[in-house]
């Protein structure tokens, strides 16, 4: 008959050996090949064990070297590589809202707005709307949401603001209040991160 104490400690061992090599064998890890030889070897063990202790600053630097190529991203008015203009004094008032085109910023993160009105008159206020439009499932029809509103009045004349790319695709509009006449400009420049 056999005996159950060392059958069970036998696949405890079983199961023990197994788990560290399932655990050591993850591949090339190039944040712990900390000689940069392509090698993780005995001697960054030393290396590891040299420093083993101490503490400071985790940062450690990267290149990146895989940014989407100019050619391939598809943007009206690209390159951006600096500051878009959309409007410059542009008159805004009750009756005439300014509407932007649309602009398109795949693979951007944030976007950098600097809006300005002048000659303001009147007690209410310019509003800034950054928009997006929701598409239907075929892409045919779409319903504009918005993804931000600022409000300009004579004690605020200017915003400067960076925010998350609202869509893959927006545009501008700003519309006044009533008996409320102005000059806008606005211009933006989208960034990765």
């Amino acid at each position: 008959m056999i005996k159950k104490r060392p059958l069970l400690v036998a696949a405890l061992v079983f199961c023990l050996t197994a788990t560290i090599f399932i655990v050591s064998s993850t591949g090339y890890d190039p944040w712990i090949d900390y000689d940069e030889d392509g090698t993780v070897d005995y001697d960054d063990f030393i290396s590891l064990a040299g420093e083993y202790g101490t503490s400071g600053d985790p940062t450690k630097n990267v290149s990146v070297t895989n940014w989407p190529p100019i050619q391939e991203v598809a943007v009206i008015n690209w390159p951006v590589r600096e500051a878009i203009t959309v409007w410059f004094e542009e008159p805004v008032s009750t009756a005439s809202p300014l509407v932007s085109t649309s602009f398109y910023a795949d693979g951007f993160g944030q976007l950098h707005l600097l809006m300005q009105a002048s000659n303001l008159t009147g007690a209410e206020s310019i509003i800034l709307f950054v928009g997006a439009p929701l598409y239907d499932h075929a892409l045919i029809s779409y319903y504009p949401i918005g993804a931000a509103e600022f409000d300009m009045n004579t004690s605020t004349t200017e915003y400067a603001i960076t925010m998350s790319v609202p869509s893959s695709e927006f545009y501008f509009w700003v519309y006044a209040g009533l008996a409320t006449s102005c000059e806008v400009s606005l211009s933006f420049y989208l960034t990765w991160a």
